[in-house]
């Protein structure tokens, strides 16, 4: 009895330490097997989600590339929107005649030149200093030979007249810019040849603001706006050394074009204007009503 119960209890003490021992081995082992399976997992997840974060990124950086091209779209229609206005063309012919020479604006000679095939200035082809100036040379070469480009006038003719109410001197600043251009010359020869009020025939009656003649006769223009144009890419295309030469020498020689005859007068009056100071120059603002004549 005493043999049976010592062995019982010899047995249930076994029993227990392997019970306790089973408890011990599968807590360990369970929590090894945690262990490692959790850094299994971690791994397998490291693995996962590397190459997730590089499709994300990708997905990302083809979302911002399309939705910066779109943008960059919706800016092309803008501004073609807006000379297609100041001439008084229809948009939708424009737009697609230079998507079409632009393939689609990605063309290299105008992502590179900022020039669309069939842009004449001045009987040359020009690489200009922005997409905005290529844009505008562009729609102004379809506007005075749409013949060149299989269109006619009265195709493209809107019939709205284009409308500007300001001043005169923002005109020149803001199509100087476009057009990379400084602006003394320009206001200079503006005020030396219609007066610094602007009342002169030219001005008035031909959208002429540099008193350019045609043939012995003063040029018209469509617009101010578009007789400013004109003056800025004679003057950019002619005498473009402007920044790089001092003021009396761009004076003498432009003069001479400008004005054969009391050469001297002329010469005076524009050094006058240019040697101002930019408040100075910009104080005398005119204010006028800039509106487009049919072509």
């Amino acid at each position: 009895m005493n043999l049976v119960k010592i062995n019982n209890y010899n047995n249930k003490k076994t029993t227990l330490k392997n019970n306790k021992f089973l408890r011990l081995l599968t807590t360990y082992g369970t929590i090894t097997f945690i262990g490692f399976n959790t850094m299994f997992l971690m791994c397998k997840e490291e693995v996962q989600a590397k190459p997730l974060l590089d499709r994300i990124e990708e997905a990302n950086g083809k979302y911002m590339t399309k939705a910066k091209e779109k943008i960059t779209v919706l800016l092309y229609e803008k501004e073609i929107k807006d000379f297609c206005e100041l001439y008084s063309l229809e948009f939708d012919i424009m737009y697609k005649e230079i998507s079409n020479r632009t393939n689609n604006f990605k063309d290299d000679n105008f992502i590179n030149n900022n020039y669309i095939e069939g842009t004449i200035d001045y009987n040359s082809e020009h690489f200009y200093p922005t997409k905005e100036a290529g844009l505008l040379c562009f729609i102004r070469s379809v506007y005075k030979e749409p013949e060149k480009f299989n269109l006619t006038k009265e195709e493209l003719n809107t019939n709205e007249k284009y409308q500007y109410h300001g001043y005169f001197e923002d005109i020149v600043k803001k199509y100087c810019e476009v057009l990379d251009y400084n602006p003394v010359p320009v206001l200079s020869i503006a005020y030396t040849e219609c007066g610094s009020d602007l009342n002169s025939k030219a001005f008035l009656d031909k959208n002429n603001p540099s008193g350019t003649m045609v043939n012995g006769q003063l040029a018209e223009f469509s617009s101010v706006s578009d007789g400013v144009i004109y003056t800025i890419l004679n003057l950019k295309y002619n005498y473009h050394d402007y920044d790089e030469v001092d003021i009396d020498t761009f004076a003498d020689k432009v003069s001479y074009k400008y004005c054969p005859e009391g050469t001297d007068n002329w010469v005076n009056n524009f050094t006058y204007y240019a040697n101002l100071k930019e408040e100075d120059l910009y104080k005398n603002k005119r204010y006028i009503v800039d509106q487009s004549k049919t072509l």
